[in-house]
C-alpha cells in the first residue's frame, strides 16, 4: 500500500515539476468503499493548474490537465484514437481543504479511457451541474516527492499561514486591552489615596 499524503500549502516535485498543493479532494467509491484523494496543484514555473490523484490502496498515481472544452471527448473520438474503457464508477466527496468548488455529499460519476499503452489516460467526469474533461498519465511512486511542508513556504503567500499571524495579532491587541481595563479601579482607587497622603504630610510639616 503506497503512503504519499499532502497538505495544503506543500510543496511537491512530480514528474520532474515543483508544484505548491492549492487544495484537495478525498472520494470515496461507491463500489467498494476506498478512498482516493485528488490535489489540485499550481506548477511553480508556469503557474499552470493540474490534478494529482493519489490512489494509495491501489498503488495507483497520475496526473491530469483539465481540458477548456469538450471537443475530442465524445466515446467516438476516444475510442477512434484507440483508447479503451479501464475504469468508470460513482463517487462522493467525504472531505476537502484549499481553494476548491466542491462540498462534502457532492457526488461525480467518472469514467476513465487508456491508450495501448496503459500509460496516457482521458478522464470524464459528470458532476452534479458540469462535466470536466482532462488528459493524463500515469506516475510511479518514487516519481511523487515532498519538497518542503506547508509551513516552509511563507515565500509562496501561504493562506494559512497569513491568517494564523493574523489571529495570533488580533489576540494580543485584545489581551492588551483587558489589561488596561483591570488596570483602571487599580489607579482610581490608588490616586485618590496619593494626594491624601500628600495633604496629611504638608499639614504635618507647617
Amino acid at each position: 500500500m503506497g503512503n504519499l499524503h499532502f497538505n495544503v500549502g506543500d510543496t511537491i516535485k512530480a514528474d520532474g515539476s515543483d508544484y505548491i498543493v492549492e487544495g484537495l479532494i478525498v472520494f470515496i467509491n461507491e463500489a467498494d468503499n476506498l478512498k482516493w484523494t485528488e490535489y489540485k496543484i499550481r506548477q511553480l514555473s508556469s503557474r499552470k493548474v493540474k490534478w494529482l490523484s493519489v490512489d494509495n490502496d491501489y498503488e495507483e498515481y497520475a496526473i491530469y490537465t483539465q481540458a477548456g472544452s469538450k471537443k475530442g471527448f465524445s466515446e467516438s473520438e476516444i475510442l477512434s484514437k484507440g483508447f479503451k474503457e479501464a475504469d468508470f464508477g460513482k463517487a462522493n466527496v467525504i472531505s476537502f481543504a484549499g481553494n476548491v468548488d466542491v462540498e462534502n455529499g457532492d457526488w461525480v460519476r467518472y469514467r476513465e479511457f487508456e491508450d495501448i499503452s496503459e500509460e496516457n489516460i482521458i478522464s470524464i467526469e459528470e458532476w452534479e451541474d458540469e462535466t470536466e474533461y482532462s488528459t493524463g498519465y500515469y506516475l510511479d511512486e518514487n516519481e511523487i516527492t515532498k519538497v518542503a511542508s506547508a509551513n516552509n513556504n511563507a515565500s509562496y503567500g501561504n493562506k494559512n499561514n497569513f491568517n494564523n499571524k493574523e489571529s495570533n495579532g488580533v489576540f494580543k491587541r485584545f489581551l492588551a486591552f483587558i489589561l488596561i481595563l483591570m488596570l483602571f479601579p487599580v489607579v482610581g482607587f490608588l490616586v485618590p489615596k496619593i494626594f491624601i497622603n500628600k495633604d496629611k504630610i504638608a499639614d504635618y510639616l507647617s
